[in-house]
């Protein structure tokens, strides 16, 4: 897929996104983002990257809710200053 499809998809599936009415596009951002949850809290003691998996969870969440966005907005600056202290050294 070139850039420019990929372009078009994303596009497309944001339009589709937001043509779904919002009850209903906060409903399936919430099943999806728990069963991602899930799966990464799952991940913690089980094989796998479960702290990126719940990271990608928050991310799905901030589609729709507020609190998943300041969470994923303060995890991020956390993140951004762990990368600067360790640059630095």
């Amino acid at each position: 897929m070139t850039k420019n499809e990929d372009g078009t998809v994303r596009r497309r599936a944001h339009s589709v996104y937001r043509s779904l009415p919002r009850p209903l596009r906060r409903a399936s951002v919430l099943v999806l983002g728990s069963v991602i949850l899930i799966a990464g809290v799952a991940m913690l003691v089980l094989p796998g990257p479960g702290l990126l998996v719940m990271g990608v969870a928050v991310a799905v969440l901030a589609l729709e809710f507020d609190w998943a966005k300041r969470l994923a907005d303060r995890a991020t600056s956390a993140t951004q200053g762990l990368v600067k202290r360790f640059r630095h050294r």
